[in-house]
């Protein structure tokens, strides 16, 4: 088997996962931010031909932003000529297809969706009416979370600063910055402990993610402790109604279990972060994912 994996040189997951491919696999990284050629024509042979599956990571990431007229217009069209080169790949090759990514990282429409399918999300409002945001606030006692709609970092003069989930306090929330940038509140769940989960060709595995603050990528994730969980069937039905709304063919989500033992569905990311996990669980989640690339094959 054949596995295209199109990202960026600074893709670590990408990297993780061609070093450990296993020998009936054929893994080979394509990076967007390097120099390669590329032709589409009519009497051209299909660009990644050869592959059987395309792995859709983050190719548009890691590449210099413009500065004069020429590289902007170099820019504009090198990304133009990447989307004309992506429409023609057939569909059933893509994991996953761009603009299915695109739809399903939306936190608006994940949400609806996961509701529509059967699985409880918190009370959610994303706005920058600053009236309607204290109403929501007030409704729920304040006790709510705020997060990105988009952007889960930011790189600044060489740094990176993430940017996590954090609760609201009254006593020190100005909220009139609301008006100034859309932002995404949720009722504030009970926590027990998180779930990362990894979708792959159909199947999906469930970490349980133990301990930490209320967003556990904080101090490193330092503190925190792995298990593979069974779902209950209701939650796991409704996943894979999700995904298959999604058109996914791999997708991470999370969810948050709360105290009384609920199940609420918080967000998917199309390309999320999971290699981490292998370090601390038994059953490596690679294994998972080799597992059901092969199977969707067979």
């Amino acid at each position: 088997m054949n596995l295209i994996i199109w990202s960026n040189s600074s893709d670590s997951t990408a990297a993780y996962i061609v070093d450990l491919a296993p020998s009936w696999l054929s893994c080979h990284q394509v990076n967007s931010d390097a120099e390669y050629l590329l032709t589409i024509g009519s009497n051209v042979p299909s660009t990644f031909s050869s592959a059987e599956i395309i792995w859709y990571r983050r190719p548009f990431e890691n590449r210099p932003s413009p500065s004069t007229v020429g590289e902007k217009l170099k820019a504009a069209e090198l990304e133009e000529a990447l989307w004309n080169l992506m429409l023609e790949i057939p569909f059933q090759k893509w994991m996953n297809f761009p603009t299915c990514n695109w739809l399903a990282d939306k936190k608006a429409s994940q949400l609806t969706l996961a509701s529509e399918c059967g699985l409880r999300t918190p009370p959610w409002i994303i706005t920058n009416d600053v009236n309607r945001a204290s109403s929501f606030l007030q409704e729920h006692n304040w006790d709510c979370i705020v997060k990105p709609l988009d952007r889960g970092y930011i790189n600044h003069n060489g740094s990176i600063y993430h940017i996590y989930t954090n609760q609201l306090d009254k006593a020190d929330v100005d909220l009139s910055l609301i008006a100034s940038c859309p932002s995404l509140m949720q009722k504030k769940v009970n926590k027990a402990f998180d779930v990362r989960t990894v979708f792959v060709n159909g199947k999906a595995i469930f970490v349980g993610l133990y301990g930490g603050a209320l967003d556990v990528r904080r101090d490193e994730m330092k503190d925190i402790s792995y298990e593979v969980i069974e779902p209950p069937t209701y939650i796991l039905d409704g996943y894979y109604k999700l995904m298959k709304k999604n058109r996914l063919r791999f997708c991470t989500s999370d969810f948050v279990v709360d105290k009384d033992g609920s199940w609420f569905f918080l967000e998917n990311n199309a390309n999320g972060q999971w290699v981490w996990i292998d370090e601390f669980v038994e059953n490596r989640v690679s294994d998972f994912f080799f597992e059901n690339l092969r199977a969707a094959h067979d």
